[in-house]
């Protein structure tokens, strides 16, 4: 949202993302994020899953992470729309996958 917010305003679409601070907008976006890693990784440990699960959920949670961190210290929305990419379909698609694929493997 925040890549496209010009965008929405030439639309007249005004809600809350788009009239909050930028700032504040990515420090909830990072702690959604930490909160998002943290209960991927939570199934490992309560939800009988294997360490293939755990490797592939690390991996992605820290580059979903990183993703996130960079639009913190870049100004350049083309770090907002490649964090929004890697959130949408990758990170919880692929954790799908990976209980699928740990669950068939084990």
């Amino acid at each position: 949202m925040l890549s496209k917010k010009q965008e929405y305003y030439n639309a007249g679409l005004y809600f809350f993302p788009l009239k909050t601070n930028e700032k504040l907008i990515k420090a909830i976006l990072l702690i959604l994020t930490v909160l998002i890693y943290i209960t991927s990784l939570m199934l490992y440990f309560f939800g009988g899953l294997h360490l293939l699960y755990l490797i592939i959920m690390n991996v992605m949670g820290i580059a979903l992470l990183i993703s996130v961190i960079l639009t913190l210290f870049k100004t350049d929305r083309a770090y907002s729309w490649k964090a929004y990419k890697m959130s949408s379909f990758p990170y919880l698609g692929i954790m799908f996958l990976a209980i699928v694929v740990d669950s068939l493997v084990f």
